[in-house]
C-alpha cells in the first residue's frame, strides 16, 4: 500500500501498480482507474452479484414486513370482534 504524506496534499499523485493504474487528485479526493477489459468484466460481474444479493435481501425484508402487517391486521380484527361481544 502506498502512503501519501501531508506534503503531497493539494498535488496530483500517480500510483502505478502492475494491474491497475490510478490517478489520485488530492484536492478532489477522487480516484480514476484505468483497467483492462478483463478486469473491467470481472468488476462488472462482481457488481452484478452484489446488486443481485442486495435486491434479494430487500425483497425478503419487504415480504417479511408484509407478513407482519397481515398478522397485525388479523390480530386486531379478532380482538375487535372479541371486544364487541
Amino acid at each position: 500500500m502506498t502512503e501519501v504524506s501531508s506534503s503531497l496534499i493539494g498535488q496530483e499523485v500517480k500510483i502505478i501498480s502492475p494491474k491497475i493504474r490510478m490517478h489520485w487528485d488530492m484536492k478532489r479526493t477522487t480516484v480514476s482507474m484505468i483497467v483492462s477489459d478483463l478486469e473491467q468484466r470481472k468488476l462488472y460481474e462482481a457488481a452484478k452479484v452484489i446488486q443481485s444479493a442486495y435486491r434479494q435481501y430487500k425483497d425478503k425484508q419487504c415480504k417479511q414486513q408484509a407478513k407482519e402487517i397481515e398478522a397485525a391486521i388479523l390480530i386486531q380484527s379478532y380482538y375487535r370482534r372479541y371486544k364487541q361481544v
